[in-house]
């Protein structure tokens, strides 16, 4: 949220909010400052989190996000083609570190193949744990 400029956050646990995934109360989450709570349960929180180096979006091949039983949020890759896309933004050239989890369906084994404009990066063979 720092690199997209957001300082503050309000949480309102009752509210209906416009997202597959309806936002928490990051207490404890590093990043975050409780501002204020009010009788009604909202909250209102300071972005005190550095900017990251860059943003991470998914352009295609990803249905919409859920929330895991650890309280993550997950994506999953559910293109028909195999092919997937994602789009990362920084506001200065450098190199940054895009660290993710990938597993394949149940009884399935899978190739995640990862490349880029000039070419593929990584090869690795997928296997359910």
């Amino acid at each position: 949220l720092s690199l997209l400029g957001v300082t503050a956050i309000a949480i309102h646990p009752g509210a209906h909010v416009d997202a597959e995934v309806p936002p928490t109360d990051p207490r404890g989450v590093p990043g975050y400052k409780l501002v204020g709570r009010f009788p009604d349960a909202a909250s209102v929180w300071q972005v005190t989190a550095a900017p990251a180096p860059a943003l991470v979006t998914l352009a295609g091949g990803f249905a919409p996000p859920k929330r895991l039983g650890d309280g993550s949020v997950g994506y999953a890759f559910n293109a028909s083609s195999g092919v997937g896309a994602l789009n990362i933004a920084a506001p200065k050239a450098g190199v940054v570190e895009l660290v993710f989890e990938a597993t394949p369906p149940a009884g399935k084994q899978r190739t995640l193949r990862l490349a880029g404009m000039r070419g593929p990066f990584v090869e690795a063979a997928l296997q359910q744990r």
